[in-house]
């Protein structure tokens, strides 16, 4: 996302940039379009793994709710066979 918010904004200073200098040749012109043109395809994969990145982390988010359900359930459960053994504990005590 990072990527994206700056990548226009530097492509566009470059370009006036280049414009700023002054008359150059067509290959100084070529070059900057060569290099323009690889600092939006560094920008484009940036966004494309930031992407990526995003998603993942989605994914661990949901993975850590369930795990914490399921600990939950099963601290519920645990507290509910204890309380049970405690109460047969009891009854066998009072025998």
């Amino acid at each position: 996302m990072l990527a994206k918010k700056f990548a226009a904004p530097l492509i566009v200073a470059l370009a006036l940039g280049g414009g700023l200098v002054g008359c150059s040749s067509t290959k100084e012109k070529e070059a900057l379009n060569v290099r323009l043109d690889s600092i939006a395809a560094d920008a484009k994969a940036a966004a494309a793994s930031a992407e990526s990145a995003k998603a993942s982390a989605a994914a661990a988010a949901r993975s850590a709710a369930e795990a914490k359900a399921m600990a939950a359930d099963a601290k519920s459960t645990a507290e509910a066979t204890d309380e049970k053994l405690n109460r047969m504990f009891k009854k066998s005590m009072n025998k």
